[in-house]
């Protein structure tokens, strides 16, 4: 299921571009924000597309709070809640860790040219 492949890819990026250490620092950043905001756009709209059953077993991931964010994000530009951006930035590790479970337990191989480099890479987040 190639929406899990993107989403975890996505999260990905967002743990390894995330050098902000306070949601201060993200507001400062807005070239950085931008990007991160148009990653989890892309992972809002994957998730809409997540089986029901799926969203029902993995409870404990915000993916209804990631769909939201990607509507708000989509659809209300200026009032975006940057705050509830910052609050799935900062889970995003966690984040990572879960779709990995999301992956697995759909049957999705992870183990792709493009993860494992990315594995490789960020061994240390």
């Amino acid at each position: 299921m190639n929406i899990i492949k993107d989403s975890l890819e996505k999260i990905i990026i967002i743990v390894k571009d995330n050098k902000l250490k306070t949601f201060d620092d993200f507001i400062d950043a807005w070239q950085i924000q931008g990007t991160i905001l148009l990653e989890l756009q892309t992972v809002g709209e994957n998730v809409k597309h997540i089986p029901q059953e799926v969203v029902n077993q993995f409870k404990n991931i915000p993916l209804l709070n990631l769909r939201d964010m990607r509507h708000d994000l989509a659809h209300n530009y200026p009032g975006i809640n940057l705050e509830s951006a910052w609050e799935l930035i900062v889970q995003s590790p966690k984040l990572k860790k879960e779709f990995y479970k999301v992956a697995d337990y759909m049957g999705v191989k992870m183990e792709d040219k493009m993860t494992i480099g990315l594995r490789r890479k960020l061994k240390g987040c």
